[in-house]
Protein backbone atom coordinates (compact mmCIF):
# COMPACT_ATOMS: atom_id res chain seq x y z
CA UNK A 1 0.00 0.00 0.00
CA UNK A 2 3.20 2.53 0.80
CA UNK A 3 4.85 1.51 -2.47
CA UNK A 4 1.26 2.70 -4.33
CA UNK A 5 1.51 5.93 -2.86
CA UNK A 6 4.99 6.16 -2.72
CA UNK A 7 4.83 5.87 -6.64
CA UNK A 8 1.85 7.79 -6.73
CA UNK A 9 3.45 10.91 -5.32
CA UNK A 10 6.23 10.48 -7.61
CA UNK A 11 10.18 10.86 -6.74
CA UNK A 12 9.50 13.57 -4.22
CA UNK A 13 6.38 12.52 -1.86
CA UNK A 14 7.52 14.70 1.01
CA UNK A 15 7.98 18.05 -0.92
CA UNK A 16 4.73 17.27 -2.55
CA UNK A 17 3.02 17.13 0.85
CA UNK A 18 4.61 20.14 1.88
CA UNK A 19 3.09 21.99 -1.01
CA UNK A 20 -0.25 20.62 -0.54
CA UNK A 21 -0.06 21.45 3.20
CA UNK A 22 1.07 25.36 2.27
CA UNK A 23 -1.54 25.74 -0.60
CA UNK A 24 -4.31 24.31 2.19
CA UNK A 25 -3.53 26.75 4.74
CA UNK A 26 -3.28 29.80 2.05
CA UNK A 27 -6.81 28.64 1.02
CA UNK A 28 -8.64 28.47 4.69
CA UNK A 29 -6.77 31.61 5.32
CA UNK A 30 -8.28 33.40 2.13
CA UNK A 31 -11.74 32.17 3.40
CA UNK A 32 -11.41 33.41 6.92
CA UNK A 33 -9.61 36.83 5.74
CA UNK A 34 -13.19 36.88 3.56
CA UNK A 35 -15.27 35.70 5.98
CA UNK A 36 -14.65 38.69 8.57
CA UNK A 37 -13.89 40.89 5.49
CA UNK A 38 -11.88 44.88 4.79
CA UNK A 39 -13.89 47.11 7.43
CA UNK A 40 -13.59 50.46 5.00
CA UNK A 41 -12.54 53.58 7.42
CA UNK A 42 -15.12 55.77 6.02
CA UNK A 43 -17.97 53.44 6.79
CA UNK A 44 -16.72 53.84 10.03
CA UNK A 45 -16.61 57.14 10.13
CA UNK A 46 -20.47 57.75 8.51
CA UNK A 47 -21.98 54.79 10.82
CA UNK A 48 -20.22 56.81 14.10
CA UNK A 49 -21.77 59.99 12.43
CA UNK A 50 -25.39 58.75 12.82
CA UNK A 51 -25.05 56.86 16.28
CA UNK A 52 -23.90 60.57 17.15
CA UNK A 53 -27.11 61.74 15.71
CA UNK A 54 -29.20 59.28 16.69
CA UNK A 55 -27.92 59.76 20.59
CA UNK A 56 -28.65 63.93 19.86
CA UNK A 57 -32.02 62.85 18.90
CA UNK A 58 -32.45 60.84 21.99
CA UNK A 59 -31.15 63.28 24.40
CA UNK A 60 -34.09 65.89 22.68
CA UNK A 61 -36.44 63.36 23.58
CA UNK A 62 -35.21 63.05 26.88
CA UNK A 63 -35.38 66.72 27.74
CA UNK A 64 -38.99 66.88 26.15
CA UNK A 65 -39.92 64.00 28.54
CA UNK A 66 -39.16 65.61 31.17
CA UNK A 67 -40.51 69.20 30.63
CA UNK A 68 -43.70 67.06 29.48
CA UNK A 69 -43.68 65.55 32.72
CA UNK A 70 -43.35 68.78 34.64
CA UNK A 71 -46.35 70.64 32.68
CA UNK A 72 -48.18 67.23 33.19
CA UNK A 73 -47.74 68.07 37.15
CA UNK A 74 -48.85 71.19 36.97
CA UNK A 75 -51.69 70.26 35.30
CA UNK A 76 -52.74 67.56 37.63
CA UNK A 77 -52.02 70.22 40.80
CA UNK A 78 -54.78 72.41 38.76
CA UNK A 79 -57.26 70.12 38.47
CA UNK A 80 -57.11 68.83 42.34
CA UNK A 81 -57.49 72.79 43.27
CA UNK A 82 -60.13 73.15 41.17
CA UNK A 83 -61.76 70.19 41.85
CA UNK A 84 -61.16 71.11 45.84
CA UNK A 85 -63.12 74.80 45.03
CA UNK A 86 -65.95 72.77 43.59
CA UNK A 87 -66.13 70.19 46.24
CA UNK A 88 -66.07 73.02 49.06
CA UNK A 89 -67.91 75.48 47.11
CA UNK A 90 -70.80 72.72 47.39
CA UNK A 91 -69.79 71.73 50.44
CA UNK A 92 -70.80 74.82 52.44
CA UNK A 93 -73.58 75.81 49.81
CA UNK A 94 -75.92 73.00 51.44
CA UNK A 95 -75.13 73.71 54.99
Amino acid sequence: MEEVIAKTLGPFPVLQFLFGVAILGLGIWAVVRGLRGKEDKNFLLEDRRAEWAALDQLKNIEENTFKMVETNRELTNAINRLTSVIYNRDSFGQR
